[in-house]
């Protein structure tokens, strides 16, 4: 392991928070920007999992496989079964290479002997223990019920660094769920983060990651999930969801509105400004999910391709949900819930409507 990479764990264990200077320039940290470092780290993972005298040989299957498909698929049209084959070639597409653990079985299993090597932070529960033997990453586990979302949650020094990779440390188009890198384990040191921000990619290809995000821009999904599991390595902890949007992460010098959500740390004070920032824009709003200023909050992040005009914009779906406090319960009065028909979107959902942006001089929030 890098010196980098023990320098992180010596973080987690100590709970030092990474500098965050009041008033300096943020920048938009939820996209795929890679070092010289990174993009070599990445390269040399890729190789271990396609060496490179193996190449050739793939690229000649991957012919098979297309003249095979197509001899198939001629196949099934002539015999009048075209909706198979397009089932068949859409599973064909799926990359079932998964670094994802099952938390039903993982989490529950008896450690394994090599856990007796290993060194764990004091106070982490037993239940993480495989998983931090295998990758000392590891930060917790997010779950939405009835949903694809059931995955261990890394964090690095960097948020690059697992864009690309798995649980392993190998390469992989999926990434893995990973927190940001300035965000401080709670309950481990008396100060700890008011936003806590997870990143995911979005597979439209299998739905799996963070894709089925996209699902909340739905009233009536949201009713049916409006809660979400996420522990950490010391304790276990619910959340109820405020809200979800859309952003579009241009520069605010270019007129474009840009609310900074993955701030990872603001006062009290402006706690309740950040959830109303949040409701303003969300597909949904529910009353019976308060706010109050001491609470916490845990942002999903991922891309979204729902303003493309002709090529991809750099988009991003976001859900804020706040923590369940002590003592309250974590049902959701779901029917209070309602459509937000007036939210606030990006100057850009506007300019593809060809509509006016009724919110152009309303002042948007602010970290401080």
């Amino acid at each position: 392991m890098s010196d980098a990479k023990n320098s992180e764990t010596k973080k987690k264990e100590t709970g030092a928070p990474a500098q965050q200077p009041q008033g300096a320039s943020v920048n938009y940290i939820d996209e795929l920007n890679n070092d010289e470092e990174d993009l070599r780290d990445m390269k040399l993972a890729q190789e271990r999992v396609i060496a490179p005298k193996d190449k050739r040989v793939l690229a000649l299957l991957a012919a098979l496989n297309v003249l095979v498909f197509g001899v198939i698929g001629l196949f099934l049209i002539t015999t009048g079964s075209a909706n198979e084959y397009d089932s068949i070639k859409g599973e064909s597409a799926f990359d079932m290479k998964t670094p994802y653990y099952d938390a039903s079985t993982v989490l529950s299993a008896e450690p394994e002997p090599v856990l007796a090597e290993a060194s764990f932070p004091e106070g982490m529960q037993e239940k993480f223990r495989p998983l931090f033997s295998v990758n000392n990453d590891t930060v917790g586990w997010i779950r939405i019920n009835d949903t694809p979302v059931d995955y261990v949650v890394v964090q690095s020094d960097t948020n690059s660094y697992y864009e690309r990779k798995d649980f392993y440390q190998d390469y992989s188009v999926r990434g893995i769920i990973f927190m940001d890198y300035r965000n401080i384990l709670w309950d481990t040191v008396p100060v700890t983060s008011k936003n806590t921000v997870l990143y995911g990619h979005h597979m439209a290809s299998d739905g799996t990651v963070f894709t089925c995000l996209e699902n909340y821009t739905d009233p009536e999904y949201y009713k049916k999930h409006p809660l979400i599991e996420c522990d950490t390595l010391y304790a276990d902890y619910q959340w109820k969801i405020v809200g979800a949007f859309l952003n579009y992460p241009n520069d605010p010098a270019d007129g474009d509105d840009l609310f900074y959500y993955w701030y990872t740390d603001f006062s009290d004070d402006n706690t309740v400004a950040f959830a109303n920032e949040v409701a303003s824009r969300s597909f949904f709003v529910n009353p019976s999910v308060d706010v109050q200023p001491t609470d916490r909050f845990l942002t999903l992040s991922t891309c979204t391709y729902m303003l493309d005009r002709g090529s991809r914009v750099n988009a991003r779906f976001v859900v804020v949900a706040r923590q369940v406090r002590p003592g309250e319960s974590a049902a959701v009065d779901v029917e209070k819930a309602y459509a937000n028909d007036g939210r606030r979107m990006p100057q850009l959902w506007y300019d593809i409507h060809d509509e006016d942006n009724p919110y152009a001089d309303v002042p948007i929030w602010q970290a401080w």
